[in-house]
């Protein structure tokens, strides 16, 4: 097994799931990798809402719905969640990339918002 899977187990880690719609993906690895924060990055309206219902329905404390209107990914992990200048430890990026008008734009927020030995 590689190294991100036995990082991500040990727990401790800070997350990200950018484009997370309504946070399915996000549940599921909080779900099977319990022990991290995950932050479920979402702009549009209706997925947003989605991701706040099964968020809630689902109960798990580590995982938070953050509109990336108003705090962009790029910015590191919301004020809330950690220090200042914070970083993330891991991003996933699943079925979003191709529907975006300018993905390397994004790709390189995301690769500013990483700790030196993110993924």
């Amino acid at each position: 097994e590689g190294r991100l899977l036995e990082r991500l187990r040990k727990g401790g880690l800070v997350c990200a799931d950018v484009g997370c719609s309504g946070a399915d993906c996000t549940l599921e690895l909080a779900r099977a990798l319990p022990g991290n924060t995950y932050y479920a990055y979402e702009v549009a309206q209706p997925a947003l809402e989605r991701a706040h219902t099964n968020v809630k329905e689902a109960g798990l404390s580590s995982v938070t719905v953050v509109d990336a209107k108003v705090q962009a990914v790029g910015l590191g992990p919301p004020a809330e969640g950690g220090a200042a200048g914070a970083k993330f430890d891991f991003v996933l990026c699943y079925d979003v990339l191709h529907d975006l008008s300018d993905p390397e734009a994004l790709m390189r927020e995301v690769r500013g918002a990483l700790a030196p030995d993110g993924v």
